[in-house]
Parts: structure tokens; C-alpha cells; sequence
């Protein structure tokens, strides 16, 4: 299920760049361009978010990890 949405989203972020691209290359360049910037800030945000929140949850099972093997 998780692939199946990474791949969704992979699709429709490809997408989204390629039609700013397009935009930019048949006379709408402001359009297309903050189509375009948009596009890839959207995924690289998602990315980030994505990355912290693994960091995050391996900060948080080591914590419990160390709690477990206290006892």
C-alpha cells in the first residue's frame, strides 16, 4: 500500500513539472515557472518532512530500546 502511493505521488509530482516545463516553453513563462517552483518545492518539502519523521521515530525506538535493556 505504501509503494502504491509513493509511486502515485511520484507520478503526479512528475507531472506537475513537466506541465510548469510545458507552460514555460509555449509563451507562459511566469505561469509555468511558479507552476514548476511550486511543483518542486511540494516534493522536496515532502521529502524533508519525511526524512525528519524517520529521524525522529529512530530517536524514539533507541530511547525505548535503552529503557529495556535497563531493566
Amino acid at each position: 500500500m505504501e509503494k502504491r502511493g509513493q509511486i502515485f505521488g511520484f507520478t503526479l509530482g512528475l507531472g506537475a513539472i513537466g506541465l510548469g516545463a510545458l507552460g514555460m516553453l509555449t509563451g507562459n513563462g511566469v505561469e509555468g515557472l511558479a507552476a514548476f517552483l511550486a511543483s518542486v518545492a511540494a516534493l522536496a518539502g515532502a521529502f524533508l518532512f519525511g526524512t525528519k519523521s524517520q529521524r525522529d521515530e529512530r530517536i524514539k525506538k533507541a530511547e525505548i530500546m535503552a529503557q529495556w535493556s535497563e531493566r
